[in-house]
């Protein structure tokens, strides 16, 4: 571990240093608008409490469970932010480092919640309406400065990381020719600003329009991509992006020629801020692409080996056994891309999750089928080591595929010596057992 006084980075490594100061930079200003939604939330709470009426009043104790709510959630946050912060992220990586001084950090950080929340605990309504009035006025003040000072804290942060994006992801949009842009910029100016990540001009277009249902009609626009501007933003993984087009009134649920949803561009592409892009987008985690794939935020993740995304969307409750209906091969599930791909980790995620490793795509073969047809070996052993084995059928599709694709044979003879193993601790399992 180098310390910033004593490295003097040049080139490359000044670029991983300065990765790593925007990647901590951008976690102070999480925390910052966390803090600042924090104390807005309660002195949100506390103005319903002061206003209430007769028709909807608020118990004292749904006011101090909400109180309580808010905590809970801003603990989160607090734990989140840690664990982010005490990372390095260079070349694409985030390395970890110190997790005994971050649950010391996170025991120590609820008392001076519980410090801070206090003073809404004891809050009581004041006697005199004049008293009520003016106390209403001045939380609603704190409550207006409060929350622009968190839009400040987001946008700052949403600058940050658009910048550290930019540097870090593959963009899945090719340069185009100047006079492809150009032709772009004219018959549809904000896909072209998306594309340039101009900040300024996607509000210059969207205020341009004069009233709301306008401004929603214009940001919902199919561009000559097929697309629209929260299409562009999501695969670019810019958080000020999709902020500015969501406000805007930017529908979520909307296909482009690729049949792609919004949330299934976010589990593409790999962002460092993956977790906080879907969060924002705030989209169906089981949203299908359209109903004649039915190809899921979780089938595109796995097929794109996007292990963040995959995270995010196992905490959401996703349908894990979603089968697509693709023209080629359908009724796969994600657990067979991520057998198709190898990936490990994936693999080891669904399963830990109880996605169902025997359900057979329509040439009825299961996600171990496709590990061995793809030839990979640690893939195609994790499944055996959890249970999984071949059925008669798909044996014999296999030892026709071995004409053509020689590794299968010597594969399959590992996965037998394995499977053996299985069953042999199995018989010797079955000997030790009581008889009754």
């Amino acid at each position: 571990m180098f310390s910033l006084r004593e490295f003097q980075p040049t080139g490359r490594a000044q670029s991983r240093i300065d990765d790593r100061s925007h990647y901590q930079q951008i976690q102070e200003l999480y925390y910052q608008e966390q803090s600042l939604d924090y104390q807005r939330r309660m002195t949100s709470l506390q103005l319903r409490f002061l206003q209430q009426t007769d028709d909807k009043p608020i118990e004292r104790d749904d006011y101090v469970l909400e109180l309580q709510n808010i905590k809970n959630d801003f603990f989160i946050s607090y734990g989140v932010y840690l664990k982010a912060r005490d990372y390095i992220y260079e070349e694409g990586s985030l390395i970890e480092l110190d997790k005994k001084k971050q649950e010391q950090l996170i025991t120590q950080f609820e008392p001076t919640l519980d410090e801070k929340r206090q003073p809404f605990l004891d809050f009581t309504i004041p006697k005199e309406e004049e008293e009520k009035n003016k106390l209403i006025q001045q939380l609603t003040e704190q409550y207006n400065k409060l929350l622009a000072e968190k839009e400040a804290a987001f946008e700052t942060k949403a600058t940050l990381a658009d910048a550290l994006q930019t540097r870090n992801s593959k963009s899945l949009f090719t340069q185009r020719p100047d006079k492809e842009m150009q032709a772009l910029a004219e018959n549809y100016p904000l896909s072209a600003a998306c594309l340039n990540k101009n900040f300024r001009l996607i509000r210059e277009l969207i205020g341009q329009r004069p009233s709301k249902k306008k401004q929603t009609e214009f940001v919902n626009q199919l561009d000559s991509d097929g697309q629209t501007a929260l299409h562009k933003a999501c695969a670019l993984g810019s958080l000020m992006m999709i902020h500015i087009l969501l406000e805007a009134g930017a529908r979520r649920e909307l296909i482009d020629k690729d049949d792609y949803r919004p949330i299934h561009y976010l589990t593409i592409n790999s962002h460092f801020n993956t977790d906080e892009l879907l969060t924002l987008l705030q989209a169906d985690p089981n949203a299908k692409d359209s109903e004649r794939r039915k190809r899921s935020p979780l089938h595109v993740a796995c097929q794109f080996n996007n292990k963040k995304a995959v995270i995010w969307l196992l905490s959401h409750n996703v349908d894990l056994d979603q089968q697509d209906e693709l023209e080629n091969i359908p009724h796969r599930t994600a657990l067979h891309y991520a057998a198709e791909k190898g990936n490990l980790d994936i693999i080891r995620l669904l399963l830990d999750s109880d996605a169902n490793p025997r359900i057979l795509n329509v040439k009825e073969e299961s996600p171990l089928y496709e590990a061995i047809f793809n030839n990979h070996k640690a893939a195609a052993l994790e499944f055996v080591k959890r249970g999984c084995w071949l059925d008669q059928k798909e044996f014999k599709m296999l030892a026709k595929e071995n004409k053509n694709h020689p590794h299968i044979g010597s594969l399959m003879g590992e996965l037998l010596q394995e499977q053996l193993g299985n069953w042999a601790q199995l018989s010797a399992i079955k000997q030790l057992s009581p008889r009754p």
